[in-house]
C-alpha cells in the first residue's frame, strides 16, 4: 500500500531526530506540527490550525494545544505531550472537557510518536475512556494509514472523518452484537439455528 501522508521518508526523519528533541515544545514544532503540514494542514493559519485554546466548561486556565479546522470550523483536538513521556489516560482530562463543549468529533493525544485516537462511540459527546486507535508513528499499519487519509485536508476542503466515525461506530456495534450472540450461544446452545435466532433477536433490538 502507497503511503501518501506517513511516508518511509517522513518516518525516518522523525525516528532520526526525534532523540535530539528536549521538551514539549520541541516535540510539537519537530515531530508533530509537520505531519500536520503533510495531512494538509497550515500551522500559521488560524483558519486550519488554532492553538493554545481554553478548555470549555469555565476552566479558563487550562487550553488545548491544537484545534484542527476546515475553513474555520473545528473538527480535530489534539492534546501534544512530550515525546519522552508515555501517554496513559490521565492525560486527557483538558482533551475530555473540551470535547464535551464542542462540536468536534475526533480527539488526538499524542507524544509525536504515537497518536491515540478518541470519539464517542458509547455515549454521545461524551469522550471514551480508551481510544478506539492507537497508532505508532514508527509502526505503522494498513488501519493506520486509512485512519490518516480520513483525516487529511483535501481538495476543496473535502473532509471524511465523520463518515469514518460513522463507520468505525458500525463495525464496532456489529462486532459487539455478534461476540454477544456467539457468547449466549456457547453458554446456552448447541445448534447453530438456536445461535442464529439469538442473533437477530439481538439485531432487531439495536
Amino acid at each position: 500500500m502507497e503511503k501518501y501522508y506517513l511516508t518511509d521518508e517522513f518516518i525516518q526523519e522523525i525516528q532520526q531526530i526525534h532523540t535530539s528533541v528536549r521538551g514539549e515544545q520541541e516535540t510539537k514544532n519537530k515531530m508533530i506540527e509537520p505531519l500536520f503540514r503533510r495531512l494538509g494542514y497550515d500551522i500559521d493559519c488560524v483558519d486550519d490550525v488554532r492553538t493554545e485554546v481554553p478548555c470549555g466548561m469555565g476552566i479558563k486556565q487550562e487550553k488545548i494545544d491544537y484545534v484542527l479546522c476546515i475553513a474555520g470550523k473545528p473538527l480535530i483536538l489534539v492534546e501534544a505531550k512530550d515525546w519522552k513521556k508515555r501517554l496513559n489516560t490521565v492525560n486527557t482530562n483538558q482533551l475530555f472537557r473540551y470535547f464535551c463543549s464542542s462540536e468536534c468529533k475526533l480527539a488526538i493525544l499524542t507524544n509525536g510518536i504515537d497518536y491515540w485516537f478518541f470519539s464517542d462511540f458509547e455515549q454521545e459527546n461524551i469522550t471514551d475512556e480508551t481510544p478506539f486507535h492507537k497508532m505508532n508513528l514508527f509502526s505503522v499499519s494498513r488501519s493506520d494509514e486509512e485512519l490518516m487519509k480520513s483525516i487529511c485536508k483535501v481538495q476543496q476542503c473535502c473532509y471524511d472523518v465523520s463518515k469514518y466515525i460513522v463507520e468505525q461506530k458500525t463495525i464496532r456495534l456489529l462486532q459487539e452484537k455478534q461476540y454477544l450472540a456467539k457468547l449466549i450461544s456457547d453458554v446456552c446452545f448447541k445448534d447453530s439455528s438456536a445461535y442464529e435466532a439469538v442473533l437477530y433477536g439481538i439485531e432487531s433490538c439495536l
